[in-house]
């Protein structure tokens, strides 16, 4: 919230205690996110590409997810991220 720009290479990772659908929303984002949802079985559950700036509307993924991750808008696209791909978290 409240950034102007995001880096190429640049995200916010949100780690949950355990497994839920988790919403997000833009309020006070002004620049669009692709937002990821992560399994626990380090999957991407979920993806919402290029998400609304400043919207109120919750976003709400089909599938459960124990990480989320933000990136800038569009970039899961360029990168072919894809539902079931495996994703490496090292935490």
């Amino acid at each position: 919230m409240q950034r102007a720009r995001l880096g190429s290479r640049s995200g916010m990772l949100f780690i949950f205690p355990s497994d839920g659908i988790y919403a997000f929303w833009m309020k006070n984002t002004p620049i669009p996110l692709d937002i990821i949802w992560i399994g626990s079985n380090k999957q991407i559950a979920f993806i919402k590409r290029n998400a609304v700036p400043f919207s109120e509307i919750p976003i709400v993924p089909s599938s459960n997810a124990r990480w989320v991750l933000e990136i800038r808008g569009g970039s899961s696209q360029v990168n072919g991220f894809s539902i079931g791909d495996n994703v490496k978290i090292n935490i």
